[in-house]
């Protein structure tokens, strides 16, 4: 319970507002959405499926806020240079640009966040965000805030938490305890299942579409 408390301290020592207070978590989303159903017999002993082995795959940072505020996602994708990335003029991209997504190529041979996107997002959506509460609320510029995430490599690294403490010296980090994702962790409990679900409706929709307009035409 020590990351509760600490949690609870931060909180009321800082006197942060909840809409100051945000979780944010990645999560791997496989390029194509496969399906674990099948016509096949029950008990049959070999099974084919389409999309089963697909192992192409890209993070999502996702960022919650304790009030609700779901800030703009951040997808990284594995590739030294942009041209791993969607292209500007695929389907919804005009959308995704608008909704101030973030797309960007890991610069490594994984899809993995970096200390660079990791970098790129606190400039682009957290602290603007953060900024723009407090002028709503009518805080002043050195009220805290607080970013809750977990204890992964990067985020624990010497070289984030010192950019962190140099750039963004309002933001207050707390690290989700190894083990207790399922009680502190809100993106991973409340959101990425739905997430995730939502993710593969769509992309059976649009198969589903894609299809029927090719049969249309006679393909």
């Amino acid at each position: 319970m020590k990351a509760f408390v600490c949690i609870t301290y931060v909180i009321k020592d800082e006197d942060i507002p909840s809409a100051l207070v945000a979780n944010s978590n990645q999560t791997q989303i496989t390029l194509v959405q496969g399906c674990n159903m099948t016509y096949a017999p029950t008990n049959s002993k070999q099974v084919t499926t389409l999309g089963a082995e697909e192992k192409r795959a890209i993070t999502v940072l996702v960022t919650l806020t304790n009030d609700g505020k779901l800030l703009p996602f951040q997808s990284i994708y594995k590739g030294m240079t942009n041209a791993s990335l969607p292209s500007k003029v695929a389907k919804s991209m005009t959308e995704a640009y608008a909704a101030g997504f973030l797309f960007e190529s890991s610069k490594t041979s994984s899809y993995w966040s970096t200390q660079e996107t990791m970098w790129h997002f606190v400039d682009a959506h957290l602290a603007p965000h953060f900024k723009a509460v407090k002028v709503t609320l009518g805080l002043s510029d050195e009220q805290r805030s607080l970013w809750l995430i977990d204890c992964w490599s990067v985020h624990r690294s010497n070289e984030f938490l010192t950019w962190m403490a140099e750039q963004r010296v309002t933001i207050i980090i707390i690290f989700i305890p190894a083990g207790l994702t399922g009680l502190f962790q809100p993106c991973d409990v409340g959101f990425q299942q739905l997430f995730k679900h939502s993710l593969k409706l769509s992309a059976h929709n649009d198969t589903v579409q894609e299809v029927l307009t090719q049969l249309k035409n006679g393909i």
